[in-house]
């Protein structure tokens, strides 16, 4: 298909079907679902696909992310910092869960912004959270029994905001995995998430004078048509 040839056109249909087959791997992540914030087109592991079976899948992409380091060829996946920080070794915050689910960061800071009585009028769920693919987990053992308080909202917004930050900490793990049965792990630790992001996935962002400068056109076709 065009001029990428059969190996680089399995790693494009592989980066669609990890998308799409069924069960698929990856799903869009919250912003694009609800239309809302950043990075609406990006992906994320699923978090509770975490069976033997499923890990292996997930550490089978890690061993094809290690051969699009090895070879120059890319997976044609939108996968944020929130993923790519934990293999690297650096620290996820709000501000990576906010690229990718707005909504539940904007719910968190609502909680903590009201008063008493706002709080008992505006606010009612238990000590559970629901992750980025619609699965429900609890924070405590026993937390769809626990309600939110006014008094233990803190420790609510302390164990939600853990759970979301590491909530496929099994997948990025298997992927992980992966990766390092085809590159020294001491590697990925002399990376940025961006230059991991880069040598997987390549830029997200389209260079349009680049694309210019190396443009053919066809027959009755030139830079001036419309």
């Amino acid at each position: 298909v065009g001029f990428g040839g059969p190996y680089r056109q399995f790693f494009t249909d592989v980066s669609r079907e990890l998308c799409g087959a069924s069960p698929a791997l990856f799903s869009i992540c919250p912003n694009g679902q609800a239309k809302l914030g950043e990075n609406r087109s990006s992906v994320l592991p699923v978090p509770s696909l975490c069976s033997k079976e499923m890990l292996d899948m997930y550490e089978f992409v890690g061993v094809l992310f290690g051969c699009c380091i090895r070879t120059g060829t890319r997976m044609t996946l939108d996968l944020p910092s929130l993923f790519w920080k934990p293999l690297v070794g650096q620290r996820v915050t709000l501000a990576d869960l906010e690229k990718v689910d707005k909504g539940f960061v904007d719910q968190l800071r609502f909680v903590e912004s009201l008063d008493e009585e706002m709080f008992e009028s505006s606010f009612s769920d238990n000590f559970c959270v629901t992750r980025s693919d619609g699965s429900r987990c609890e924070l405590v053992p026993g937390g769809d029994t626990v309600a939110v308080t006014f008094d233990n909202r803190g420790e609510y917004v302390r164990l939600a905001t853990w759970h979301r930050l590491h909530e496929f900490r099994e997948q990025l793990a298997a992927v992980r995995r992966g990766m390092t049965r085809v590159m020294p792990p001491q590697l990925l630790k002399l990376f940025t998430w961006k230059e991991l992001r880069h040598l997987v996935c390549g830029s997200p962002e389209i260079d349009l004078d680049l694309l210019q400068r190396h443009t053919v056109y066809a027959k009755g076709v030139d830079e001036r048509t419309p």
